[in-house]
């Protein structure tokens, strides 16, 4: 009887530890950064609420200016520097999702 409970706690913490190992690789294999397009770009915004400053709304080609910050982070775990401060602070939001996502 002893050995029954004992293989029952072993079991539970097999697939307690396994579910927790299961979610950390979905959360790593949400997004195939390398295949993204840009309406990928602008869906992972509005995925993961990341806000649009206003000057940089009415940017032309937002959604390809949004697709080379996410790919510039992929390829070099590094955002764009620019000097315009509303664009340097959507990059760095931008970023620090990308790279969570990489871990």
């Amino acid at each position: 009887m002893k050995r029954k409970r004992i293989y029952c706690l072993l079991v539970a913490l097999i697939l307690i530890i396994g579910g927790f190992g299961y979610s950390q690789h979905q959360r790593i294999n949400k997004y195939d950064f390398s295949l993204f397009t840009e309406e990928d770009a602008m869906n992972f915004l509005e995925e993961e609420n990341i806000e649009i400053p206003d000057g940089v709304k009415k940017m032309e080609n937002l959604d390809e200016l949004t697709l080379t910050i996410i790919k510039t982070v992929y390829e070099t775990e590094f955002p764009p520097a620019f000097s315009y401060t509303e664009l340097h602070t959507f990059s760095q939001q931008i970023a620090e999702k990308v790279r969570y996502y990489m871990k």
